[in-house]
């Protein structure tokens, strides 16, 4: 979300560079152009936008130390990307040990993750994180309250331990309350707060290491958001589970379930996001649906007050390569390479603390390169 700079325009990098792929959150986003270079906008109080300063921006600026990347992942104030070399950097807040770096110093420009691991994805919250190593098995730092690391422990870790169980993966989504991922052979896992049934395993216990979601289901994609998780099935159809006070299971009902049920209207999917009481899938055609509250417009189709708990279309019918949810926003790339964004902003990522309200329905928009 990029507050000001909203000027129904393509979304545009440096010098024509097209962005690749982007990464939000509520106060700050970040973004990778053509040629891996990263880049930021948005608040930067902690150092998250990663240029060597705590200037908030308004306009795009380049992370620090010239690093090319091939991912990125945006937290609530803190940054982390996986370099071309499969090494891990992260800068902005590190109070917890979210960086894991082996400090509790917050850092304005990327430093590197302690151990020198190489890694194929990473998923970052608010004050943890997970990394799948190119071996396939996974590693977790940061905060382990709810043992959101899932290395058996409740206890912090300001570097890399190893996630229980000796799994390896192929996908990883988590928040806060922890952490859901697809293992090799398919099947899905869960660790951290049980609340609500948010691990899928059928109870609502706390899981300091990983347990199986429920079904025996096999999986080529999971999204797991503060309060309710989705999966999509091997063969493209989607099942969620956890908390369902606004429909954001979108199973057609408001009740909470604590194992996998089917999302509604049958629907295949390549792609699935999660707010906080929402979420939005893209579905093999290309086109996007959103379920859920649909306060601020955030589902995307023209409605900024009902809530709906079965999918429904997100407007104008445009196709997707990728989409990237907060609780307030969410910032997609069109298969044209150009950016929309819908909802609303919050803390104002880029509105350096001007608050600033969003369409309820895709808008094209400007990150003006600086």
């Amino acid at each position: 979300m990029l507050g000001t700079q909203l000027n129904l325009s393509t979304l545009c990098g440096p010098n024509g560079r097209s962005f690749i792929c982007i990464a939000n959150e509520s106060n700050h986003a970040i973004a990778l152009d053509d040629c891996g270079f990263a880049w930021a906008v948005g608040l930067n109080q902690y150092g998250q936008l990663g240029d060597g300063t705590t200037t908030s921006r308004c306009c795009w600026v380049r992370v620090c130390c010239n690093y090319k990347y091939t991912s990125v992942v945006s937290a609530w104030k803190s940054s982390m990307a996986i370099k071309e070399d499969g090494t891990v950097v992260a800068w902005g807040r590190n109070e917890f040990g979210q960086l894991g770096d082996g400090s509790t110093v917050d850092k304005c420009q990327p430093v590197a993750v302690c151990c020198n691991y190489t890694y194929c994805k990473i998923a970052g919250t608010d004050s943890q994180t997970v990394g799948i190593k190119t071996d396939g098995t996974a590693v977790a730092w940061g905060v382990a309250e709810g043992g959101a690391l899932g290395d058996g422990s409740t206890v912090n870790k300001c570097q890399p331990v190893a996630v229980c169980c000796n799994y390896t993966y192929r996908d990883i989504s988590g928040d806060s309350c922890g952490f859901s991922a697809i293992k090799t052979d398919c099947t899905a896992v869960s660790w951290g707060y049980g609340t609500n049934g948010l691990l899928g395993n059928g109870g609502t216990s706390n899981r300091c290491q990983p347990v199986a979601v429920c079904c025996n289901y096999t999986y080529k994609k999971i999204s797991r958001g503060l309060i309710a998780g989705f999966g999509i099935k091997t063969d493209g159809t989607m099942v969620s589970w956890g908390a369902s006070d606004c429909g954001q299971l979108g199973d057609g009902s408001t009740d909470d379930k604590s194992q996998p049920v089917a999302v509604c209207c049958n629907y295949t999917y390549c792609d699935v996001n999660s707010g906080l009481y929402f979420a939005v899938g893209i579905r093999v055609d290309g086109t996007a649906v959103a379920w859920g509250n649909g306060e601020g417009g955030v589902l995307g189709n023209n409605d900024a007050v009902s809530n709906f708990c079965v999918p429904v279309a997100v407007c104008c019918n445009y196709k997707y390569k990728e989409i990237s949810v907060t609780n307030t926003l969410v910032a997609a790339i069109k298969d044209d390479s150009t950016g929309i964004l819908w909802g609303t902003a919050c803390d104002g990522v880029g509105a350096c603390g001007t608050a600033c309200t969003v369409d309820n329905v895709p808008s094209v928009y400007n990150p003006v390169t600086g």
